[in-house]
């Protein structure tokens, strides 16, 4: 793995739009701060949920020096 070799602790994958570039009308649920109370909420829950971590087009290593 590239994050090995560069010396470097591996910690955690991370979604990084997650599940949310799947909403219709994002623009317009933007002003409806129930829904995007739950919208967070639910990123938080699942951004770093192994098993859904695929459905984000773009994920993000983190890793630490060691």
């Amino acid at each position: 793995m590239e994050i090995a070799k560069s010396g470097l602790k591996f910690e955690k994958l991370i979604a990084i739009e997650g599940i949310g570039w799947s909403i219709q009308n994002f623009k317009e649920k933007l002003n409806d701060s129930v829904y995007m109370e739950k919208l967070l909420k639910t990123i938080k829950i699942t951004e770093s949920n192994d098993d859904l971590i695929a459905m984000s087009p773009h994920t993000m290593a983190v890793a630490r020096k060691e």
